[in-house]
């Protein structure tokens, strides 16, 4: 989320940008003079790189319009730039980030690969124009400009695979998935289409054997693939938000109206699920599936979280509620974790609710703009399976605690650790 294109008077105006990694275990904060990486879950900060100047090392810098590379000594992170992108892979070693000043040699036009492992640049990539997204995955980088997407192979020594135009992307919307199958493996990738309200997906698919590829290792290679490109018109309006699974089955969006999400299965490009976020204009900050594609969670500039519960219902089935709600009064971008294959906590259920009441629990985590993590908990009880009442929920109980990542010396003091309890009755 780039914090930058946001209008929120609570967001701390030290932070630029926030995002999760590929699997929401760790998070990215980019901010004045560096950026820094947390653990999710429990909060531990991993990296904190402000202004440290240090030694030169060797680089290689690529300049996308002649794909020509050169090796130049230049220092690595002196005089450490606000950071306005900042990306990993998993929990590697390996960070991209794009710093602010225009000026200086940090600029918005140019991506940094970084290594922490042993604090030096080991590439970069310089651009024309202002980059909008860095996405990277085990087989390189991708760079989002306006009005196209750079897919690169490595990250010591980036090469160009495909460029992908697009309509004008000023959010710098992608989103990315890997896939890792018996005979075939590579990523599938998001992005808006040439036309207004139009998904394209890129499948980049290489034809090794792959049996023994690590999805989180930063050294696979895309040296032998094909590319597959399908379109999904989505929306009327411009597109606002997109998102795919985990494993790259479904792909959800929403419009620049913001009233409507809608679900797409990626391989035979049909809508599955449509839901009503609200009658009202409103700016979706995020759309995130569960890890078993049952659910997704939405946020926007209402200061709201949705969850959407997806089934099985005809595509035309506008659904007009949430399962569960969430309410925040600030900007954020929300994910679930701690899922379990069986949500039946009900240690809080005296015995006769345990046998009347059937209990799931979900639980999502949400980076804030004004430098908080909120864990959320929501527990539905609802009348068990075999009864006429079972789609009716009965009570549900909600558990806010809220940590704060980052301070800065004009914070006000104010509680780090809150933690909050509440109970609604349907």
């Amino acid at each position: 989320m780039d914090l930058r294109r946001i209008l929120d008077s609570t967001k701390n105006e030290s932070i630029y940008y926030l995002n999760f990694n590929q699997d929401y275990s760790c998070f990215f904060v980019g901010k004045e003079k560096g950026f820094m990486v947390f653990n999710t879950s429990p909060l531990i900060e991993l990296i904190n790189l402000n202004s440290n100047p240090s030694n030169s090392t060797t680089t290689t810098t690529t300049i996308a319009s002649t794909s020509t590379s050169i090796s130049l000594n230049k220092p690595t992170l002196e005089n450490c730039p606000d950071i306005v992108i900042v990306e990993g892979l998993y929990k590697s070693n390996l960070i991209a980030f794009v710093g602010k000043d225009i000026n200086s040699y940090f600029s918005p036009n140019k991506v940094i690969l970084y290594d922490m492992s042993n604090e030096s640049i080991i590439a970069e990539i310089q651009y024309e124009l202002e980059i909008k997204a860095v996405r990277l995955t085990k087989y390189g980088i991708i760079v989002v400009l306006p009005t196209q997407t750079f897919i690169y192979n490595d990250h010591k020594d980036p090469k160009l695979i495909t460029t992908i135009e697009t309509c004008y992307n000023e959010k710098g919307l992608i989103a990315v998935a890997s896939f890792n199958k018996e005979y075939s493996h590579g990523i599938i990738i998001a992005l808006p289409g040439k036309v207004q309200g139009e998904i394209q997906i890129l499948t980049l698919q290489s034809n090794v054997n792959n049996n023994n590829n690590n999805s989180n290792s930063s050294t696979s290679n895309l040296s032998s693939f094909n590319s597959l490109i399908s379109r999904i018109k989505a929306h009327k309006s411009s597109l606002a938000c997109l998102s795919i699974s985990l494993n790259g089955e479904l792909i959800a969006s929403a419009s620049e109206l913001g009233t409507l999400i809608r679900v797409f299965n990626v391989e035979t490009r049909q809508k599955t699920n449509e839901f009503r976020r609200g009658m009202d204009k409103a700016q979706i900050y995020c759309i995130n599936f569960n890890k078993y594609l049952n659910k997704i969670c939405v946020s926007s500039n209402k200061g709201t979280i949705h969850i959407f519960d997806l089934d099985d219902s005809p595509s035309r089935f506008i659904r007009e509620r949430s399962s569960v709600k969430f309410s925040l009064p600030y900007s954020n971008i929300c994910a679930f974790f701690n899922e379990s294959s069986s949500s039946s906590s009900q240690s809080s259920l005296s015995p006769t609710q345990k046998e009347v009441m059937e209990s799931n629990e979900i639980e999502l985590v949400s980076l804030c703009s004004n430098g908080y993590i909120y864990y959320l908990t929501c527990t539905t009880l609802r009348p068990p399976p075999n009864t006429d009442e079972f789609n009716e929920i009965s009570h549900q109980s909600y558990k806010i605690q809220k940590k704060k990542f980052f301070k800065t010396d004009n914070d006000e003091s104010e509680e780090d650790n809150e933690e909050d309890n509440y109970n609604t009755s349907i």
